[in-house]
């Protein structure tokens, strides 16, 4: 792990080094971190970063293994197109002042990305937390066809979370995720030679 820096500090240097337009991207980013300080779930407090030559994403990690979520979409859209793409985990550890503190591991967005489309897992739900207090999980069909429904019900949702099927295996997934961005390598065995004739 790497030692505690100021996040938006650092990669507002990533973005003014390596993003050339939409640079203004970078201010919902940064919104976005700010933001997640409130959450009281951890894995809503680690994210995948990515400067382009032409803006920024932002989007959660537990998202970009869900496939259909935003989070996933956008970090696999430019899987065909990785130059020019530097790419962050970012884990927010806590703050100072209003500015989000934590550490940042650099990945290679040209072989991570091809992990996440190939471990990547359905949405089952979404859990929905809504400023009344209420909390509600439903299938991500239902939410699709009666969003407005939900909204008159409930009032305005605070936050949103997709839910697999199994967390465990989500978790799992993540966890061996970062076991290869520490450059662990899975073992493999070799085939017993045949005898020569």
């Amino acid at each position: 792990m790497g030692k505690e820096i100021s996040l938006i500090a650092f990669l507002d240097e990533v973005v003014y080094r390596n993003t050339q337009h939409y640079k203004s991207d970078f201010e919902l980013d940064a919104q976005k971190l700010r933001d997640a300080l409130d959450s009281p779930n951890q894995d809503e407090r680690v994210f995948y970063f990515m400067s382009r030559p032409n803006g920024t994403w932002c989007v959660l990690e537990r998202d970009a293994f869900l496939r259909e979520s935003d989070g996933y979409k956008i970090w696999t859209h430019y899987a065909n197109m990785p130059a020019g793409i530097e790419a962050y985990r970012i884990v927010i550890t806590g703050q100072c002042g209003t500015a989000p503190m934590g550490y940042v591991v650099k990945l290679n967005y040209r072989e991570q990305v091809q992990r996440v489309i190939k471990a990547a897992l359905p949405i089952e739900d979404v859990e929905l937390s809504f400023y009344s207090g209420e909390k509600v999980r439903i299938p991500l069909e239902q939410y699709r066809r009666h969003r407005e429904e939900i909204f008159f019900e409930y009032g305005a949702i605070q936050n949103f979370r997709n839910c697999p099927q199994n967390e465990a295996e989500l978790y799992r997934i993540i966890s061996m995720e970062h076991r290869l961005q520490k450059g662990w390598r899975p073992k493999v065995k070799k085939r017993p030679e045949t005898p020569a004739r």
